[in-house]
């Protein structure tokens, strides 16, 4: 069987996801044909280890379902009998009364039970996967989250409470921050979105209080009536400020600091007047094709087989001379309705299923990504 998450590649073993997948297609094989009153939140789960990375634990939590089941429910077609949708209850990173409804940053399992009183079963009474488990684990790091922002939070301050009108909290989800991080002003930026363009401003000071997952930002001043937007995460310049600019240059650039124009100089830096600056950047490229030994197995090779020449040898690789690779290839396939006659001419047809098919190309997208075709 396999399993893919929303539209994307097929999960492996250990998988690192970025994003909370909206659902689960799980592709059992071509005549599965599974009893659909078998099909619960019992028999198929999603269990999350609970921040510690160990299933079995009292740290584990099954995570919410909404739905599982067929595609299709109640439809009969073949393909509807092989494949199960499973989704998740939520896609929220936080959940502040039910951690089950949840999908934070975690180590996952997807569980499709075969063993005890109540397995996954087919339409003839047979346990899922001859009665044993099936588990998939992957991992979700969609890096950090915000929970909630908190503009002029009240607090109580001698036993009175008081408005702090020179401040944001910023809380986060259950990850660990570096202070270094959590603490740089210009990853915040406040924008009166009616204001000027350049109506942005960074806090003065930020501080990180980890036991709480808050940051707190300190404005110079209090905040006007108008409408804000809090950019969080990019560390940009203000708009109005200084950025740096390219620049094409006229000739071959320095190789140390003392090569360097003074300011306001015309040359191979370009113009640098005030309030400029010089972007440099390069990159390496490769000298061209590179010939690379011949790879094994070629047909002239002591020991080959002697066998009918096969599809992937029309250009055959004989010879030890080194080769020049050629560009990516593109590889075609299709699911033709009848195979290419043998040599004896006999035509066999091909009965794969679209339920097959699918699978097929998951596999082929593995390829892919692996070998570079």
């Amino acid at each position: 069987m396999a399993i893919r998450p929303d539209a994307g590649e097929l999960l492996r073993e250990q998988s690192v996801l970025n994003s909370p997948p909206r659902e689960f297609s799980l592709l059992f094989n071509g005549d599965a044909s599974i009893d659909e009153s078998t099909i619960s939140s019992d028999s198929i789960r999603l269990v999350r280890a609970g921040g510690d990375g160990v299933f079995g634990d009292a740290n584990d939590v099954q995570v919410s379902i909404g739905y599982v089941g067929f595609v299709d429910p109640g439809g009969t077609d073949p393909e509807n009998l092989n494949r199960i949708m499973l989704r998740p209850a939520s896609t929220a990173a936080h959940n502040a009364t039910d951690p089950s409804v949840a999908f934070p940053d975690d180590l996952y399992r997807i569980e499709i039970i075969g063993s005890g009183a109540d397995p996954l079963m087919d339409s003839d009474g047979s346990a899922f996967n001859g009665g044993q488990d099936s588990l998939t684990t992957f991992r979700l790091d969609r890096g950090l989250q915000v929970i909630a922002v908190i503009p002029q939070p009240i607090e109580r301050v001698g036993g009175v409470l008081q408005v702090q009108d020179k401040r944001i909290d910023v809380y986060f989800d259950d990850q660990e921050i570096e202070k270094s991080v959590a603490e740089t002003k210009e990853f915040y930026r406040l924008v009166d979105t009616t204001g000027a363009p350049t109506a942005a401003v960074n806090p003065d000071m930020v501080e990180y209080f980890p036991d709480e997952n808050r940051v707190q930002l300190n404005f110079a001043a209090a905040f006007s009536t108008a409408t804000y937007r809090l950019d969080i995460g990019l560390k940009s310049a203000l708009p109005g400020s200084a950025v740096p600019t390219d620049q094409p240059f006229a000739g071959e650039i320095g190789t140390w600091f003392g090569d360097l124009l003074n300011v306001g100089d015309a040359g191979n830096f370009g113009d640098i007047g005030s309030g400029t600056a010089v972007k440099v950047s390069s990159e390496i490229s490769p000298a061209g094709a590179v010939a690379l030994p011949a790879s094994p197995g070629g047909t002239d090779e002591p020991g080959h087989r002697e066998i009918q020449l096969e599809n992937h040898y029309t250009l055959p690789n004989t010879g030890v001379d080194p080769v020049t690779p050629d560009d990516i290839k593109v590889v075609r396939y299709a699911f033709p309705v009848n195979f290419r006659p043998n040599d004896a001419g006999i035509v066999y047809q091909n009965f794969i299923s679209p339920s097959e098919k699918e699978i097929v190309r998951g596999i082929l997208e593995i390829y892919a990504a692996e070998v570079g075709v």
